[in-house]
């Protein structure tokens, strides 16, 4: 090949074949950048790698149906590990109780000058007022849907509780929208804490999405009647269209360490959303994705569950079930 044929085949590659690959260099680039966005929201938004599944539900222990007669309302302690804290519910009155993980050595804790009405959750966070972890109970039942305020009452976990404990605080609440029936509350790690409706319409036999209020830390050591928000509501008509009635109806909640995923329990299922309640915006459950936004948790029905909680390191999942024949079973899934 000649020197002049060289400076041609050159000159070509300069002015054809390179800008054209220049360009589809660009655009590949580009769909790169774009799949890594994507893929990076999907991740932020999905399930962790080492859980990917949930396994069956197995029996590990017992309540005392002598005291915690109509159990309601569980949670773990993560300072304490293997101790659990409970409520009953239908005007137990000012206490909640304590046991291990197998819902032994049973502790029965009154709360000091406090009188609620129907406590129905009890949760664990950031104390409002400073630091350390706060037992929080959530005086949030309202079968009849008349209350004009809940109250939210919480006091310092403590490594030994003796029979007594005092109040840190205690705020009372109002509904934005009218009064509401609700299960389940959680603490956020930042210190928010969020209900969520219960919509049993038993009489009038319909279905309805369950709403979320918010109520801020800032607000818990303020004073006065506070004003929930409402961040949104969520159609478990739709997602649990084959449960009926019994697996649409919210009874219990729970939060993950780092506030990014929470799960429901309903009397049929559950059902773990990747969500974060303080960042992000909720959205029509018929945009989300499943098994990256959310995942429908199969078990066999229990008899009136009423009580869920994540363990420490948010891999396992307890589920505690109202007096069942003279006993209060305890049952636990764990992640695969």
């Amino acid at each position: 090949m000649t020197e002049s044929n060289n400076s041609n085949l050159i000159r070509y590659w300069r002015v054809c074949v390179l800008p054209v690959f220049l360009i589809l260099l660009g655009f590949a680039v580009l769909a790169l950048l774009s799949a890594s966005v994507h893929s990076g929201a999907l991740k932020a938004g999905g399930f962790p790698a080492n859980c990917k599944r949930w396994g069956k539900l197995k029996k590990v222990g017992s309540l005392d149906p002598g005291q915690l007669r109509e159990e309601s309302g569980l949670v773990a302690s993560r300072t304490y590990p293997g101790r659990l804290y409970h409520i009953n519910d239908s005007g137990e009155g000012p206490y909640f109780f304590e046991t291990n993980l197998k819902g032994k050595k049973t502790k029965k804790i009154q709360v000091e000058r406090w009188t609620p009405f129907d406590v129905e959750a009890i949760g664990l966070g950031p104390c409002p007022t400073g630091e350390g972890s706060c037992i929080f109970l959530g005086d949030i039942g309202d079968n009849s849907r008349l209350r004009k305020n809940i109250q939210i009452a919480y006091f310092r976990e403590e490594k030994l509780f003796s029979k007594k404990v005092s109040l840190l605080g205690r705020i009372e609440a109002i509904y934005p929208d009218g009064a509401k029936n609700a299960e389940a509350m959680v603490v956020h790690p930042k210190g928010d804490v969020f209900i969520f409706t219960k919509e049993d319409h038993l009489f009038e036999r319909k279905d309805a999405p369950f709403s979320i209020y918010r109520l801020k830390k800032s607000d818990l050591a303020g004073a006065g009647p506070q004003k929930l928000e409402k961040i949104g509501s969520i159609d478990l008509p739709w997602m649990a269209f084959e449960e009926g009635i019994w697996g649409r109806m919210v009874t219990d909640a729970s939060i993950s360490e780092d506030g990014k995923r929470w799960v429901i329990l309903t009397y049929r299922n559950l059902f773990e959303f990747s969500l974060d309640l303080v960042a992000d915006k909720i959205i029509d459950v018929r945009k989300m994705k499943p098994g990256v936004d959310y995942r429908e948790i199969k078990i066999s029905q229990l008899d009136h569950q009423e009580g869920l909680t994540y363990l420490p390191g948010d891999r396992s999942i307890m589920i505690s079930t109202e007096v069942e024949g003279g006993r209060s079973p305890i049952r636990k899934i764990d992640c695969e």
